[in-house]
């Protein structure tokens, strides 16, 4: 039939859907109508159809979302201004060490007494070293060294296993074999990221 596009059942109603046709090539959505026609009393119930809109409503970003960005910022901004800060004032620093030690070495007690001290501690590096010379004592030494390399390399791993266990745990606490309560800590530190990568 002329300008209809498909018929559907829906149940015993029949329901044609009726699109005109504009110069037989193009259909307009806003001239779709629903027909419904009851087959016992031949009654016809038509029913325009509503074009649908691709236009997607527009979410508002939500307030919490907008305030967390905002404090983000104003954070990236203080730390930004405390590194500006801390380098200024290392460089101011330095001058006033530099004016001290010139001021130090101008002054001819100063410079006989460290020359003095400098002696001294050529002296007593000597002596430490012809009595660490001894046998027993070089033992001793010895495993001074080791225990404290053994003592270093047993907290790099222990800092690897509470960084795990509080990423699996949820938590910054244990227990210890003592019965005490331990808090897992960590001090953050800003380094330049070219430093870093350079070890």
């Amino acid at each position: 039939m002329p300008g209809v596009e498909y018929t559907c059942c829906k149940g015993a109603m029949y329901t044609y859907i009726v699109r005109f046709m504009i110069d037989n090539s193009t259909t307009n959505p806003t001239d779709a109508t629903t027909v419904t026609i009851d087959p016992v009393t031949g009654e016809t119930t038509t029913q325009p159809e509503v074009a649908p809109t691709d236009v997607a409503p527009v979410k508002a970003e939500p307030t919490e979302v907008v305030a967390g960005h905002e404090v983000l910022l104003n954070l990236e901004s203080m730390i930004k201004s405390s590194v500006r800060t801390i380098e200024l004032q290392k460089t101011e620093l330095r001058k006033f060490k530099e004016m001290i030690e010139s001021v130090l070495q101008n002054s001819e007690t100063y410079r006989l007494h460290n020359e003095n001290a400098k002696q001294a501690a050529k002296i007593k590096s000597t002596t430490k070293a012809e009595i660490m010379k001894l046998p027993q004592n070089a033992a001793v030494a010895g495993k001074a060294k080791e225990l404290s390399q053994s003592i270093k390399e047993m907290e790099d791993g222990l800092s690897e296993y509470l960084s795990e266990y509080t990423r699996m745990s949820g938590t910054n606490e244990i227990e210890g074999e003592d019965g005490e309560v331990r808090e897992i800590v960590y001090v953050p530190k800003l380094i330049k990221k070219s430093s870093y990568q350079a070890k």
